[in-house]
């Protein structure tokens, strides 16, 4: 009896070793891993970027009956600019901001004929405006945008010396959906790839934009890129579909 006692004891002590020895020792004892960290957005970040869009023009000018072909150069527009600004601002507090994006251009020349000239003007807005839905972290993210987009085309005409004169505007506002994919390569260098889409009625418009930055220093930064935007417009009997497309070239402000 007391030998059968001492070898359920034996018995127990060796399971009892057994099972601390399949436990790990403090010093081996597995470290949880950290939670990550949360994405921390600054609580208000905003840039301010002045640019300048070497843009052409190509596409079909309808006026009442009449559909011509319009192929305009940058050299061509550069050559009867008066006065241009394009700017773009952006503003966000945490994962939500705002945008604007301005592009302002008057044209004029004068043409002439054997016995009259003809002296006109043209000025453009182009206005893209809405809100930004900051995704992913503030190096790398998607983004969506949600706004509008709004055109006004007004043109002058003065015909000398008979005084005959005469002025159109054309307007269009249409909603507009996209996104933007931001990535930085490294400290200095970093990217985006935007889109929208947008139309209303018988009106559309797309655009795709490509740029690359360069961080000059804390606060300022150099661009470059590619833009296209593609209008199909119409109001009455006058009509243009086609594009306006080329390299932007800009300095900008974090703020």
């Amino acid at each position: 009896m007391m030998a059968l006692r001492i070898c359920l004891v034996i018995l127990c002590a060796i399971a009892l070793l057994v099972v601390l020895s399949a436990l790990p020792s403090p010093a081996q004892a597995e470290v949880p891993a950290p939670a990550p960290c949360p994405v921390i957005w600054p609580e208000r970040h905003s840039q301010l970027a002045l640019y300048g869009w070497l843009s052409g023009i190509n596409g079909d000018l309808t006026a009442g009956p009449v559909t011509r072909p319009l192929d305009i150069s940058f050299s061509d527009i550069l050559s009867h600019l008066d006065m241009t600004f394009m700017g773009y601002y952006e503003t966000g507090r945490g994962k939500t901001g705002l945008f604007l994006d301005t592009i302002y251009v008057r044209l004029s020349g004068d043409e002439s004929f054997p016995d009259a000239t003809l002296d006109w003007e043209m000025t453009q807005w182009l206005l893209g405006a809405g809100i930004i839905f900051y995704g992913g972290t503030p190096e790398r993210g998607l983004d969506g945008l949600v706004g509008a987009r709004y055109l006004s085309i007004s043109n002058d005409l003065s015909l000398s010396p008979s005084g005959i004169s005469g002025s159109e505007t054309s307007n269009w506002l249409m909603p507009i959906i996209g996104g933007r994919y931001r990535t930085t390569f490294t400290p200095q260098w970093s990217g985006t790839l935007e889109g929208d889409i947008g139309g209303d009625g018988g009106d559309s418009t797309w655009q795709a934009v490509a740029t690359l930055r360069y961080r000059y220093n804390e606060t300022t930064f150099l661009g470059v890129g590619y833009r296209y935007l593609h209008l199909n417009l119409e109001e009455g009997n006058t009509g243009f579909d086609g594009a306006m497309r080329g390299p932007l070239v800009g300095v900008g402000w974090e703020m």
